[in-house]
Parts: C-alpha cells; sequence; structure tokens
C-alpha cells in the first residue's frame, strides 16, 4: 500500500499594496525590507507606502515576483532538530 501526501494548497491572495504593507508590519518587516527582497530602490518604495507615487504596473509585476521568489526559497528549507 503506498502513501500519499495531500498538499493543501491557498488559492492566491490578491490585496493592495498597502494591505501587503500592513501585513508585513505584523512580522516587524518594513517596506525597505519589502524593497530588498523585490530589487527595488528603497526609497521609491518608501514612496509607495507613504501614497506618495503609484507603482506602475511592471513594478508590480517586479513586486509580485519577488515575493513568489522569497516564499519559494523559504518554504524550500526545513529545520533540522540537531544543530
Amino acid at each position: 500500500m503506498s502513501c500519499l501526501t495531500v498538499l493543501k494548497v491557498k488559492p492566491m491572495k490578491e490585496v493592495t499594496l498597502n494591505e501587503l504593507f500592513e501585513w508585513i508590519a505584523q512580522y516587524d518587516l518594513k517596506p525597505n525590507d519589502l524593497a530588498r527582497i523585490c530589487g527595488i530602490n528603497d526609497s521609491q518604495m518608501q514612496q509607495y507606502a507613504l501614497g506618495i507615487e503609484t507603482p506602475r504596473p511592471k513594478t508590480i509585476e517586479k513586486i509580485n515576483k519577488g515575493i513568489k521568489g522569497f516564499t519559494d526559497e523559504l518554504t524550500s528549507f526545513s529545520v533540522k532538530s540537531k544543530f
């Protein structure tokens, strides 16, 4: 008898950039942290966070790609019980 693992995949949640900033804040992350993850200039991301500028569609695409890459890499780790 084979053993199968069933993975529950959550549907992608679409949020505004401001909602994303609010969500990352609960983990003590700031817009400049998100900027580094996504390869976007810190000051530009800060302008988005303050509502001074609105990101263009290509920038939104870059943010989404950066988040996906970061989460894919993060979920590839498994902590061992022994150091």
